[in-house]
């Protein structure tokens, strides 16, 4: 083979690596767009057309981890949870390290009534030193085990969970529901109220305040949750109930 010819079968190789290289960027390119067309889509609530963009982008480049994680969130908007579980997993094979996908895994898993299957996926994210918001992980894995009944270990998660963000509302209502549980009403008052404090105008709080006074003996500290939690709102349907409450403390 002349020296000519060598450099033009390599010129051609070349050429053919650098336009499959360049199909490939477009097609990439192509289904990113249509990925952030369909979260856009979703920020505005519109779940059918953003599922629809998703799905364009899948028929163009499934492998992507982002989409297969995007994906999940429009199945879960659209209250199809064992879809989303599908295309979670997927994600976290594309890319095992993939932090929000295995914590939206153990929260869809939550969701499908399965506590044992949300631990084992949220587990390995309390050892991940790079995972940027581990109080979501930690809270979930505290309700997790306050649904399997297990409320030590629910109150050590929510403890490590308040320990990264002394002031996530989420663990400290976890937290407070898990020592109601547990009978421990002191305990309970102490953390929701801190809770009221942070959220004065969360109804739902003063409902589990005003039933950890019940619980804790503190009838006085009851009522006057339950007048406040009428004032925020007095139409509310929760007021409704509050005032209901009222009355049978009397």
């Amino acid at each position: 083979m002349t020296r000519f010819r060598l450099s033009t079968i390599l010129l051609a190789l070349l050429l053919l690596l650098c336009a499959c290289s360049t199909t490939s960027t477009a097609v990439k390119e192509r289904a990113e767009g249509k990925r952030k067309l369909g979260m856009q889509l979703m920020s505005q609530g519109e779940t059918t057309e953003a599922l629809k963009e998703l799905l364009e982008a899948e028929k163009v480049y499934a492998d992507d981890p982002e989409l297969q994680n995007d994906l999940g969130y429009a199945y879960l908007a659209k209250e199809k949870p064992e879809l989303a579980v599908e295309h979670f997993q997927k994600a976290l094979r594309l890319k095992p390290d993939f932090g929000e996908a295995r914590n939206s895994l153990g929260v869809t898993y939550l969701e499908l009534g399965n506590p044992d299957a949300a631990i084992a996926a949220l587990l390995p994210l309390t050892e991940d030193l790079l995972y940027p918001t581990p109080h979501f992980p930690l809270t979930n894995l505290g309700l997790a085990y306050y649904r399997k009944g297990q409320y030590d270990e629910s109150v050590r998660y929510y403890l490590a969970a308040l320990k990264e963000r002394p002031r996530f509302l989420k663990a400290m209502r976890g937290l407070g529901l898990t020592y109601m549980a547990m009978g421990k009403g002191v305990e309970a008052v102490g953390i929701l109220r801190k809770a009221v404090e942070l959220a004065p105008k969360a109804q739902l709080l003063y409902m589990d305040l005003a039933r950890a006074y019940r619980l804790a003996g503190d009838i006085p500290g009851a009522e006057e949750t339950y007048r406040a939690l009428v004032r925020i709102d007095p139409y509310s349907d929760t007021a409704a109930e509050a005032r209901k409450a009222l009355q049978g403390l009397k």
